[in-house]
């Protein structure tokens, strides 16, 4: 970044240097040619990182719309609040968002109750050990929503219910009852579980599609690998699979 006494930025994004596509021995990295974004206004670069976040799909556009006027709100607030005491002025009174009143700290009586303050702290403290040492148990998980870096390949699992014709139907995990929900880590953690822990998961899945009218012959476990970069028209291309685990009443055997 550079700065001047009038505001001015640019940030330049090496070509090759993306995480999304990076380069693969059949093509290139993005982006093919160094490339350079520059703002001439904080709002200027407000603005493209607030489209940024909804082209990427992590912010509605109301939530994108609504901080940016709140963003000027309190920074209108907080230059004025900051003027004051330049000038000699009191630090109470108005607080440093506009419309929002500072308030006199509260006496004893008006804290926190001590309970409350032990609890939040124990909550917080358990918090940052589950995100240091990597537990999952939601909600104290180990920071993982934004934490991955979306390679170019990406793996993954898969599980089908396979019918006496042979078909294949992914197991719709999101319209199973909210027990089923956890299919991710189940699937990721699944080749660790002794061979009866794995039965009694695979038959598990089994009862809840039968509940739901579908024929369940069998079940099949897949590692997927899905190569972003590759196209299929526009869309993108099917993840490869291979075949880890078939589920046969009673058993689950490995490869198939």
């Amino acid at each position: 970044m550079r700065g001047g006494s009038t505001f001015g930025a640019s940030a330049t994004i090496r070509k090759g240097t993306s995480f999304v596509e990076p380069a693969t021995d059949t093509q290139a990295g993005a982006p093919t040619t160094d490339v350079t974004i520059s703002w001439q206004t904080f709002e200027d670069a407000a603005n493209e990182a607030g489209m940024s976040r909804r082209y990427g799909g992590i912010h509605w556009q109301f939530g994108d719309t609504e901080a940016r006027d709140n963003g000027k709100k309190m920074g209108e607030g907080a230059f004025s609040h900051a003027k004051k005491l330049w000038e000699g002025g009191s630090s109470l009174g108005t607080g440093s968002v506009l419309g929002v009143e500072q308030h006199p700290t509260p006496s004893t009586r008006d804290r926190t109750p001590r309970w409350a303050r032990w609890f939040v702290g124990a909550y917080l403290a358990v918090f940052v050990v589950c995100g240091v040492v990597g537990l999952e148990a939601w909600p104290l998980t180990g920071w993982r929503l934004f934490a991955d870096a979306r390679q170019a390949r990406q793996p993954g699992f898969q599980a089908v219910t396979v019918d006496t014709d042979g078909r294949e139907t992914p197991i719709p995990f999101r319209d199973l009852p909210t027990g089923y929900r956890g299919d991710v880590q189940v699937l990721k953690g699944f080749a660790g579980l002794p061979p009866a822990r794995q039965a009694a998961v695979c038959q598990a899945w089994a009862t809840a599609v039968r509940a739901r009218g579908g024929e369940v012959a069998e079940i099949r476990i897949y590692q997927t690998l899905t190569d972003v970069s590759r196209r299929a028209g526009d869309r993108g291309a099917p993840p490869a699979r291979t075949l880890r685990f078939t589920c046969r009443p009673g058993s689950a055997d490995a490869g198939g």
